[in-house]
């Protein structure tokens, strides 16, 4: 009995210790299985963190930035058009898609943080901590204590806690930690008449905002009404200094707001039936333009590049011949330009056509052809509005001077000359990418392609950028 005894006892630490081992090893595995839950949820929300982040920033047309941790030791970010996408191991992949902004193409890998700084709708992602003039970082609840009132930060009196003072009551001039309800804070602003000199105290009384018409004195944006800037001259050797509220890309020549000189870009409508629909196509085709083009490089692009849109009761094309020896809906385009702005008084015309045709005929084929220039550089490209806005802007790159990219596996023609040729020397992953080439990954001009606009088609328009 004993020794059965003993061999029981045996077996029974034995079994034991194998339940021991058995559930140590369940139970890291439940460890393992519930921590990578929680590290893939983490990895999954990275873009739709930095969307957030980019979202709590304030609206306006100062400059913001605020430093992010991604959390993550190893990882691969990419911005692509409005596309935020988050690369972690071989598996791991998320996006968010941003559409309220204009977000600059870039790929950070590994960084232990990222700057994300917005001005205006001009979003970019650095790789590295933020670094602003007097400023370490973006400050939490769009204020930062340092002695200096900053509202193109979003301080205001409620919440800078001293840099930005106020006047009390209406009467006072004396600055004050309480802002009065008919005061705003403004930089270092105390306005007694709009357009005289001001005081450095921190404050505008509401009488004195949005109420200077177009060509009266000014000294700030904020005192100018709807629609008006306080513009100094731009593009412009008056040497004039009187500032005067004046539209954007316009200024005083002394006697009257004046139009500064812009890259004007006509949007010409054919076979459309409502005006808005045409506006709206108009709108996108040529914001995106502007993304890709070197006047994103402009804090206001508005300055430099100017958008007129064609009305369809006075034009709209019906048929259009793009035969090479029988430009017809060119010519016709050109006519409604002239007729509408005077003669000569544009720099390139995109056509907009709507539907899937068939519309435009070239040689005397009217399949659907997605789009065509006029002539390499020319004066008028034309698209089908149902082909989107990255055939719009292939085709008025080859209104500037731009040919064809070849990649592989597409059949573009006429590829490798003029001024972008030494794109087709760029890898065929980034060709594919090249809005000269066929490819449907495209995105971006080349570098050639690009540094020809901005050098030498559009070097005279980016004054200031």
């Amino acid at each position: 009995m004993k020794g059965q005894t003993v061999i029981s006892e045996a077996l029974l630490a034995i079994g034991i210790i194998l339940v021991a081992i058995a559930f140590v090893f369940i139970g890291g595995n439940i460890i393992n299985f519930q921590t990578e839950g929680l590290f893939t949820s983490t990895e999954e929300r990275l873009p739709e963190e930095i969307n957030n982040r980019i979202n709590s920033l304030p609206e306006s047309t100062g400059s913001y930035s605020t430093t992010y941790d991604p959390g993550i030791s190893t990882y691969t970010l990419t911005v692509q058009g409005k596309t935020i996408n988050a690369e972690i191991g071989e598996q791991t992949q998320s996006s968010t898609t941003v559409t309220e902004y204009r977000l600059e193409n870039t790929r950070i890998s590994n960084s232990q943080t990222i700057c994300i700084k917005k001005e205006g709708i001009n979003v970019s992602l650095k790789p590295g901590k933020c670094v602003e003039t007097n400023l370490t970082d973006f400050c939490e609840n769009s204020r930062c204590i340092n002695n200096i009132c900053q509202p193109e930060r979003g301080e205001t009196c409620s919440n800078a806690q001293g840099d930005c003072l106020c006047p009390d009551d209406a009467e006072s001039g004396e600055a004050s930690g309480v802002c009065d309800t008919d005061y705003e804070a403004k930089s270092f602003i105390n306005a007694d008449t709009s357009g005289k000199d001001t005081t450095e105290i921190g404050c505008v009384k509401k009488d004195y905002i949005d109420v200077q018409s177009q060509g009266e004195k000014c000294s700030q944006n904020f005192e100018c009404s709807s629609g008006l800037s306080c513009n100094s001259p731009h593009h412009s050797t008056t040497g004039l200094s009187d500032k005067r509220c004046c539209p954007d890309g316009s200024s005083w020549n002394g006697s009257a707001c004046q139009d500064d000189e812009r890259y004007n870009v006509v949007i010409a409508p054919a076979l459309y039936s409502n005006q808005n629909n045409f506006e709206n196509d108009a709108e996108n085709a040529f914001n995106y333009f502007v993304s890709k083009s070197p006047f994103k490089q402009c804090s206001n692009p508005g300055e430099n590049i100017k958008k007129t849109v064609l009305d369809i009761s006075s034009c709209n094309i019906n048929s259009c011949d793009a035969s090479k020896n029988n430009p017809g809906c060119f010519d016709k385009m050109k006519q409604c330009a002239d007729d509408q702005l005077g003669v000569g008084n544009w720099n390139k015309i995109i056509g907009l056509a709507k539907g899937d045709g068939p519309l435009i005929t070239v040689n005397g084929q009217t399949g659907m052809i997605c789009g065509r220039a006029e002539s390499i550089p020319g004066s008028v490209s034309v698209t089908y509005s149902s082909c989107g806005v990255k055939t719009a802007a292939h085709e008025t790159g080859h209104a500037v001077g731009l040919y064809h990219i070849s990649t592989p596996g597409n059949n573009e023609q006429g590829t490798c000359q003029g001024p972008n040729s030494a794109d087709c020397n760029e890898p065929a992953s980034d060709k594919r990418s090249f809005l000269m080439s066929y490819a449907n990954q495209r995105t971006q001009y080349g570098p050639a392609g690009y540094s020809y606009m901005e050098e030498d088609v559009l070097d005279k328009y980016l004054d200031g950028c």
